[in-house]
């Protein structure tokens, strides 16, 4: 019997994690702590045949098929990545994970994770499946009057970059006035929404401490964590914000999970159907709400060890069952 031909793209995380350069290299997700006991339980799992360092910045797809040098991606029987990708739409980088995704098993299948990847969709999505999100707004620039009178309704709100990451360009919004300046600006100087239109997020006041980012890999809960005060940033008006503008990770420590959060967590990985993603939560007087949704979840090996799980196991288990 052929042994299942399993193709790899996971590249090591740098420890230096400074202005990723992603068309001129290829940078991971896993730092060495889980990346080289992963590794090495998938190169001694028994009935497979590995076929790794399929680099998909490095590409080529000719008439529908994928090559990697002299590896023809299409006679794999499954194909795992897990790495940074240029996330605008209609990459390059998508575009390969997309082409391939029509003829062999792609884990994370790109249909999801271009899903999760949009706030918008991802919220969308959320909601559907009857989890609790935070309310928003997709507009365009042309209807100011309807947004004075959400801003009204809300008191504040949070502009966020749809396919945004780390904190990067959310920006408190207050008032009608501080709307439409931003908007002006944004307009003026790319032309036009680079987002094809804004997307604003009610603003909640909360408690930072009561914050909670959970990340699952493959249906489980491995742990829920919050950032530390090093990582909060002043958002105006004595409100915070978590930010990572040198995009290094780090600054956790374990959230204490109530069995609402367990149950929204599941509840929403169900909805998203991507193997590996994460939820941040706030906490409201309603219960928590979830506030955003990560495809690359913070999988921290201190905090692994803290709750007595085995990362590599965890992600090793997913990518030979090739469940997604």
């Amino acid at each position: 019997m052929t042994k299942p031909k399993i193709g790899l793209f996971v590249p090591l995380r740098p420890d230096n994690h400074l202005q990723l350069d992603l068309s001129a290299t290829a940078v991971g997700c896993l730092w060495a702590d889980i990346h080289t006991p992963l590794l090495y339980a998938l190169r001694s799992a028994e009935g497979v045949e590995l076929v790794e360092d399929l680099n998909i910045h490095e590409a080529l797809i000719h008439d529908g098929r994928i090559y990697c040098g002299d590896v023809c991606l299409n006679e794999l029987d499954r194909f795992f990545w897990y790495s940074e990708v240029d996330r605008r739409p209609g990459s390059f980088d998508l575009e390969v994970l997309h082409t391939l995704a029509r003829s062999v098993a792609v884990i994370r299948k790109p249909d999801r994770f271009e899903t999760a990847l949009d706030k918008f969709r991802a919220h969308q999505c959320l909601r559907e499946a009857g989890v609790p999100v935070a309310e928003s707004v997709l507009f365009d620039h042309r209807v100011p009057r309807r947004m004075t009178q959400v801003l009204e309704e809300w008191g504040a709100a949070v502009l966020k970059p749809r396919r945004g990451g780390w904190g990067k360009g959310v920006t408190l919004i207050d008032s009608a006035a501080s709307l439409r300046d931003v908007i002006g600006y944004v307009r003026s100087t790319a032309g036009h929404a680079p987002d094809h239109g804004f997307f604003l997020e009610r603003y909640y006041e909360n408690d930072p401490a009561h914050w909670a980012s959970i990340t699952m890999i493959n249906g489980e809960i491995a742990y829920g964590y919050r950032k530390t005060s090093a990582r909060f940033h002043d958002f105006g008006q004595g409100r915070l914000k978590v930010q990572d503008l040198e995009q290094k990770g780090g600054g956790v420590v374990l959230a204490d999970l109530t069995s609402r959060h367990k149950e929204m967590a599941h509840q929403a990985f169900e909805a998203m159907g991507l193997g590996l993603i994460g939820f941040d939560m706030i906490m409201t007087p309603q219960g928590p709400i979830v506030v955003d949704e990560n495809t690359s979840p913070g999988n921290y090996p201190e905090l692994y060890a803290q709750v007595g799980k085995d990362a590599a196991g965890m992600f090793a288990r997913w990518i030979l069952t090739g469940q997604e």
